[in-house]
């Protein structure tokens, strides 16, 4: 049963690591795909199907997050990922304060009346028109020259421009042409800026949101540049109510993000469970440790008893982090009872004998053996999970927990009954020394039920002690149970 709990956990373990190593290892490797150790972590990560799943999610988050819906300038989501990657986005409450938009206007008002003004063309009827092509203007002269130079070479031009002001038309038309050329150089260039720019905004989010577990960012953005107004990473309760903490307001001249931290009247709320990587909680333990030696420090013969039963409760304080959504890092401590029952039938006993004439000697008795035993222990576990996150809810792990035991106290009772022999020890009570001390390593599976509730059952896979400890009984499947709660 060991070989095939360490076989899951192997497995467990490369499924765990895979995703978070294989997705910062790829991204190197996008550019050099020829090179022998990018071609051989290519055979294990499969790097162009990861690669190609992280694009297709940043186009999932430009579709959702940064699509522009209705006619306002302005436009804030809350965007929910999950270990890393985009879930889904949701309208939220503009967090920009009325200051915040009379400086963005002000701005962009400023930027609109800069401006040029469409060149308006005067108008000309058809007879003028027909006579003005017998008087060309010279084009080269429109970039320099507003009104027509006198034509030396024919006089009667010159009456023509008069009448019909002819280049003072061709020169608007000029102009006209010259300005719709440029308004569409400037409309390519503008959408080629806001893909610029949300690309720039994707990466960025895409990178504060790279993190273990749920990430909830709020964002606000400039409908026609694309640029981001604000962003606030919260929690799940904070983003529903738009809690601003920071904005950054976007200069419409620099096309860069100017950033000037502001307040709200409302205070932030503080960060809810869901978000976070470190947990706290209690435990609840119960199990049987196996052992058969122990009370030969108390009465002779009892390391031929067998346990007839035993058990071992408790209860534990604990801490937890997550290093990814189903794996973590977790220590506490525990108090813990334990009770045994042992039961010998022909057992060993050695006896004293007294006789008045060769005094006290001692011999061998064949008598049957019972004893029990109670003691109160500390605890400080050392745990390791691994899980694989199945659904959102539900994560299967396995645990690897290095248990330091020490022994506080302990007391005992032994009944002794057989031929000439009808005795009781007791063991009153004792605290033990400082040089007792337990050493156990245990392995197991468990469920996690979201990160608040945990299953699991543990078996020792080694046991050690100094001073007066006990030799548990592996090869007997000691094991325990444990149910935890974290918050």
């Amino acid at each position: 049963m060991k070989k095939i709990l360490l076989t899951l956990i192997a497995a467990t373990v490369l499924y765990a690591n895979e995703a978070g190593m294989c997705k910062s290892l790829c991204g190197p490797c996008a550019e050099t795909p020829e090179d022998a150790t990018c071609m051989r972590l290519d055979s294990l990560c499969s790097c162009q199907a990861l690669l190609d799943n992280i694009a297709k999610n940043k186009e999932l988050f430009k579709e959702k997050a940064l699509a522009s819906e209705g006619k306002s300038k302005f436009y804030s989501r809350t965007v929910h990922f999950k270990d890393g990657v985009f879930v889904d986005a949701q309208k939220a409450k503009n967090p920009l304060t009325e200051d915040q938009l009379k400086q963005f206007h002000k701005e962009h008002n400023r930027a609109s009346a800069n401006a040029e003004a469409p060149i308006q063309v005067p108008s000309m009827g058809d007879q003028c028109k027909q006579i003005c092509t017998s008087c060309p203007a010279d084009t080269s002269l429109f970039e320099t020259t507003a009104t027509a130079p006198e034509n030396t070479k024919n006089p009667l031009c010159n009456k023509v421009e008069e009448t019909c002001k002819c280049y003072e038309y061709s020169r608007a038309l000029w102009q006209a042409a010259k300005f719709h050329e440029q308004d569409s150089i400037a409309k390519i260039e503008a959408s080629l800026n806001r893909i610029q720019n949300e690309n720039a905004v994707t990466d960025s989010i895409f990178g504060v949101c790279d993190t273990v577990g749920d990430c909830y960012v709020i964002i606000t953005m400039h409908r026609e540049t694309g640029l981001l107004v604000e962003v606030a990473k919260t929690a799940t309760d904070a983003a529903k109510d738009s809690a601003t903490a920071v904005v950054a307001v976007d200069s419409l001249e620099t096309g860069r993000d100017k950033v000037e931290p502001t307040k709200n009247d409302e205070k932030p709320k503080a960060p809810t469970k869901s978000g976070d990587i470190f947990y706290w909680g209690i435990g609840l333990v119960v199990g049987s440790l196996d052992e058969n030696d122990f009370l030969e420090n108390h009465i002779d013969g009892a390391n031929e008893m067998v346990g007839d039963f035993n058990m071992e409760a408790g209860i534990s304080f604990l801490f937890r982090w997550y290093f990814y959504s189903a794996g973590s890092f977790q220590f506490g401590l525990s108090a813990l009872y334990r009770h045994h029952d042992y039961m010998h039938t022909n057992g060993q006993y050695l006896g004293e004998v007294s006789n008045s004439f060769f005094g006290t000697s001692y011999k061998t008795y064949f008598v049957d053996l019972w004893a029990e035993y109670h003691e109160l222990l500390a605890e400080i576990p050392l745990s390791l999970r691994i899980g694989i996150p199945i659904v959102k809810f539900f994560a299967p792990f396995a645990d690897l927990t290095f248990s330091v035991r020490k022994p506080i106290y302990g007391w005992n009772t032994a009944d002794i009954y057989g031929w000439r022999v009808d005795e009781t020890f007791n063991w009153d009570g004792d605290f033990y020394s400082e040089e007792d001390w337990e050493f156990l390593l245990w392995l197991g599976p468990g469920i996690e039920f979201t990160k608040h509730f945990s299953v699991e059952i543990l078996f020792m896979l080694i046991d050690a002690k100094s001073g007066i400890g006990h030799n548990y009984a592996d090869e007997n499947d000691s094991f325990r149970l444990n149910l935890q709660f974290a918050w």
